[in-house]
């Protein structure tokens, strides 16, 4: 939606100006690494406000009877299941991630991969349902099997 397309794109950095404190633009995907879809998904998180005022402006909803991209791009902007997926993508993602930069060093970190590895299960078993946080605060508990 805002490549090649000069509208929305000051729309969108006018938008994170004023909800992010900075000019933020959208990450493109490249096929060649993992990580590059994380980043860019991370990255619409942080911009989701921003995208949400966007598809709110003005002029826009005509862009996108004009054109289809832009259409489908408004379609996901404003589908609230979208985020919360993400979310939940980036939740469950955030340790591998860790432990792949860690795993990708030339210093000795076996100590920081086993406490990753730990912190990645923690994540699998509680999305799978099998733990809960309780309290919501960010401190793990131990879980006995």
């Amino acid at each position: 939606m805002f490549k090649n397309r000069e509208r929305p794109r000051t729309l969108l950095q006018h938008a994170t100006v004023d909800h992010l404190g900075r000019a933020l633009g959208v990450v493109v995907g490249a096929a060649t690494r993992f990580g590059t879809y994380f980043i860019v998904l991370h990255r619409l998180l942080r911009l989701q406000p921003a995208l949400e005022a966007v598809a709110a402006a003005p002029g826009i909803a005509e862009l996108a009877k004009a054109n289809a991209t832009v259409a489908d791009a408004l379609e996901v902007i404003k589908d609230p299941v979208f985020w919360l997926d993400a979310r939940l993508v980036i939740d469950l993602l955030w340790p591998a991630m860790l432990l792949l930069r860690l795993v990708d060093s030339d210093r000795p970190i076996m100590g920081f991969v086993v406490h990753a590895w730990r912190r990645l299960r923690f994540k699998l078993r509680e999305q799978a349902g099998l733990v809960r946080w309780g309290d919501g605060s960010e401190q793990e508990r131990t879980v006995k099997a």
